[in-house]
């Protein structure tokens, strides 16, 4: 196993007793600031489809909670990430990050 990845023989436990589920659908922003808000936007049209996906997936409406939602990632086999990004490219593009892109991004002002 590497640093920092899950022991996939070991399942934390979520509230109630349960495993997570293993994907977690993630949305962040503020829904105030306009296009902040996206992911909460793109989460509300696919709700029913991850819905669908029963206890396979879990859709979470993070807003701005930033680090406190560290705990929430535990235990996933795959977390996907919804949010808006500035990357340079027309509005409404849309970018796959994986884990070392995501990383490697440059960080905003202030962090």
């Amino acid at each position: 196993m590497t640093p920092g990845s899950a022991d996939p023989r070991r399942a934390p436990v979520a509230a109630g007793g349960a495993a997570p589920a293993p994907l977690l659908v993630l949305a962040l922003g503020n829904t105030l600031l306009r296009d902040d808000g996206v992911g909460q936007a793109i989460a509300e049209r696919i709700a029913d489809d991850v819905a669908r996906l029963g206890g396979r997936a879990e859709l979470l409406d993070g807003g701005t909670q930033g680090m406190a939602l560290l705990g929430r990632l535990e235990g996933r086999a795959a977390v996907l990430m919804l949010d808006a990004v500035a990357r340079g490219a027309p509005p409404g593009s849309v970018h796959l990050l994986d884990g070392r892109e995501l990383l490697d991004s440059p960080r905003p002002r202030g962090t």
